[in-house]
């Protein structure tokens, strides 16, 4: 099994610096803030979730890729598959 985890480098990055006003994309809720005050925790979290949950995916027998919405599907997709040939003992 494959998982390609979507992100757009925003998420990754937290660039915002002006009040803002986030937007739930999964139901209605909407929350107005100060990034630069949210920007330090929030990359701390996001970090701690994808260096827990990214290591853990291969003894699910599961492939984990990060594909940034900022670079081309072809580059993410070379990257997920030489590695794949590497840990099968194909390419060194």
């Amino acid at each position: 099994m494959a998982i390609f985890h979507v992100l757009d480098p925003v998420e990754l990055e937290f660039p915002f610096e002006d009040p803002t006003l986030f937007l739930s994309m999964e139901d209605e809720r909407r929350i107005e803030a100060n990034p630069l005050q949210l920007k330090e925790g929030y990359l701390e979290v996001f970090g701690r979730f994808l260096q827990d949950h990214a290591p853990a995916l291969p003894g699910a027998d599961c492939d984990y890729e990060l594909l940034r919405t900022d670079e081309s599907l072809e580059q993410g997709l070379v990257r997920f598959l030489s590695r794949r040939e590497r840990l099968a003992g194909g390419a060194p």
